[in-house]
């Protein structure tokens, strides 16, 4: 896959989330063509996870002014899979907001499951972290 469009997707996680139809739509500019692949897709979120420093998880709406991110846990296969098990459930209207990509350092809470089958319950207490 394309260096260059995994290093500009990190980038663009220093200023926000990334959601997975801005995922695609990165991925579909790269590679000029039209809706990507799942392979291309499974390619750049490994690439991306492999960086050691990029998150994947859910974004909820904590208040008028914040999104909290909550990052799964797991092996890097694990959370690709998981990532599409929950594109695929998803309504198609909510299916590019059906996982999000966070920079390490700005995930809010992980889970405290261990089990990507389960629903995410995340760690509560946890302050907030300024994007």
């Amino acid at each position: 896959m394309n260096e260059r469009l995994v290093t500009d997707i990190r980038d663009s996680l220093h200023d926000d989330l990334v959601s997975y139809g801005f995922l695609l739509q990165c991925i579909k500019s790269a590679l000029n063509q039209g809706s990507p692949s799942r392979p291309d897709v499974q390619l750049t979120l490994e690439q991306l996870l492999a960086l050691g420093d990029v998150c994947i998880g859910e974004a909820r709406l904590a208040n008028a002014d914040y999104v909290q991110f909550t990052g799964w846990q797991g092996e890097s296969s694990e959370l690709v899979e998981r990532a599409f098990r929950v594109v695929d459930r998803a309504s198609e209207q909510d299916k590019p907001f059906a996982f999000w990509l966070c920079l390490a350092s700005n995930v809010d809470q992980f889970e405290r499951h261990e089990s990507s089958e389960l629903p995410s319950t995340a760690e509560q207490g946890d302050e907030p972290k300024s994007r």
